[in-house]
Formats: C-alpha cells, sequence, structure tokens
C-alpha cells in the first residue's frame, strides 16, 4: 500500500485546477499493479496543516501539483519526514520540473510518479528560509512582487510587465562576500540559483548542477537598448555565460550587502528581508522523484 498526499494550488500558472478530474487523471493513471491510499488537499497557500499533515501522515510520498512555490513549502514538510516530493507542474515557468526533466503533460507527470526514480538534490537557505529552485535581489525580484499583486498569470503576462519596468530600472550595487573574497558589483539580476532557470526555459544559469553541492551566484551587469536583444536571445539558447555582461560563480555559502530596502524573492515568492542577505546552500537535502 503506497500512501501519497496530492497538495494542490487550484490557481497555479493562472489555470483552474479541478479537484475531481485530477482525482480521476490520478486514479487512471498511477501503476494499476500498485494499491494506493490518495488524499488530494487543495491550498492557496503555505500553512500550518499542510505541515502537520505531511508530518503526522506516514505518506509514502507527498506530491506538489502547483509551481514552484507549491514545492517549495511541500517540500520543506517533507524533508523534515523524510520522504520524497513528487511534482506535476501547474505553474507559471515551472523551472525545477523542466531541470528536473519532468513531464508538463498532466496524465505524463502522473504516471512519472509510480514509474520514476528517487533521486536526492540540493537545496538553499537564504535568511532561514528554504528554496529549492532559485534566490536572489535585483530586477528579477521585483517583477516577482510586481506579478504577485497582478491578477493576470502566465508568461505573457509576465513578460508584458517585465517590458514596462525595464525603462526606469535602476540597478542597485552589492557588496558579495564569499569563499574568502570580497567583490562590488552594480548589477541587473543578482540571483543565487540551484536550478538552471527561472522557468519557461530562461536559463539564468545554464552551467547549473542540483546534485553538486553548490550555489551559482550569477550576476547580470547593467546593459543598454541595443545590448538587450542579444542578452534575450542567449538567456533563452543557454548561451549567456558567453556574454560580457554576465559573471558567475560557485559557492557553499555567500553573504550580501546593498543599500535601500529592494524586495528579495526565493522560488519565485517576493519577501522583504532587509539589506544583508546570509545564502547557504544544503547539499542533497531533498529527495524528488524524476522520470
Amino acid at each position: 500500500m503506497q500512501k501519497i498526499l496530492f497538495v494542490i494550488n487550484p490557481v497555479a500558472g493562472g489555470k483552474s485546477v479541478n479537484k475531481k478530474n485530477l482525482l480521476s487523471q490520478i486514479k487512471d493513471n498511477l501503476a494499476p499493479e500498485t494499491e494506493y491510499d490518495i488524499k488530494v488537499w487543495e491550498t492557496l497557500s503555505q500553512n500550518d496543516e499542510i505541515h502537520s499533515m505531511i508530518s503526522d501522515g506516514d505518506y509514502n510520498m507527498a506530491v506538489a501539483a502547483g509551481g514552484d512555490g507549491t514545492i517549495n513549502f511541500v517540500a520543506q514538510a517533507a524533508m523534515k519526514s523524510g520522504i520524497p516530493v513528487g511534482v506535476i507542474p501547474f505553474g507559471s515557468g515551472n523551472g525545477l520540473a523542466r531541470h528536473l526533466g519532468i513531464p508538463l503533460n498532466t496524465v505524463e507527470a502522473i504516471k512519472a510518479l509510480s514509474s520514476g526514480n528517487d533521486i536526492t538534490i540540493d537545496t538553499g537557505i537564504i535568511n532561514g528560509n528554504m528554496f529549492v529552485c532559485t534566490t536572489g535581489a535585483g530586477f528579477d525580484a521585483l517583477i516577482g512582487n510586481l506579478f504577485s499583486k497582478s491578477t493576470g498569470r502566465g508568461f505573457f503576462n509576465y513578460a508584458k510587465m517585465t517590458l514596462q519596468q525595464l525603462v526606469n530600472y535602476k540597478p542597485n550595487e552589492y557588496t558579495i562576500i564569499f569563499d574568502g573574497q570580497t567583490i562590488k558589483r552594480k548589477a541587473f539580476i543578482l540571483a543565487l540559483a540551484n536550478v538552471n532557470q527561472y522557468g519557461n526555459n530562461t536559463y539564468i544559469a545554464p552551467q547549473a548542477d542540483l546534485q553538486d553541492g553548490l550555489l551559482d551566484i550569477c550576476i547580470i551587469k547593467p546593459f543598454n537598448a541595443f545590448q538587450f536583444p542579444g542578452l534575450g536571445i542567449r538567456i533563452f539558447n543557454k548561451t549567456i555565460t558567453k556574454s560580457p555582461l554576465y559573471e558567475y560563480y560557485k559557492t557553499k555559502k555567500v553573504e550580501i550587502h546593498f543599500e535601500g530596502n529592494d524586495p528579495v524573492h526565493f522560488d519565485g515568492e517576493p519577501v522583504m528581508m532587509g539589506n544583508k542577505l546570509e545564502i547557504e546552500v544544503q547539499p542533497g537535502s531533498l529527495t524528488v522523484v524524476v522520470p
């Protein structure tokens, strides 16, 4: 008997997820030779009930049916219980699913839950908050903050908001301390990446490895209007590391200082954390089911 909890974000990625339809798809597409005890729970945000349900429920797997934010809070509880996390990607970007090759098709993702393998991956911590995919400050955090307050979801709304804010954005300067060195950089984006992309195949860190015990410090320097199209192409075709506007380092731990009270994000969730960030990798801390 396999006992599985499915945690659904019913509005992830701007989609309206029907709980009854999804439950029917789950029952129809999990391996028939195994007996399952399935519970489906809907939630719009992280809450203590989900954590206690996973920690006290004696589950064999917890499945996040949503985006990277949903995966984040399901993973937090699953890590404490030592059970694997499955993913049914319903998000706007689905960065973790794309990195791991988890099908974006719902039926195929469900099938992979019973036919796939367990692997251990790294996670990270920023000022005491766990992240699975990316964290950081700069323009992406600003857009994440605005996007979270917007009624529109999905890639095209995100792209529209990005273009609207691009013209007037003023990059901040960051002091970055890691591995015995201190560097100062004015940065359009300063990201710490565990996975290779934000989602939607926007590769902020094409060199990132979820199992190397390291985080990738990714710096995109300020650029002009003429440089923007080429930079955009490189982010989508995985050649951003060849751009003179891009700089990256691999590290286990980093401290970042900056002026002002800019927003920060982790796994797409915008927060205000002040102007000192302490970020560290947690090697091999999460078990995930992959095809």
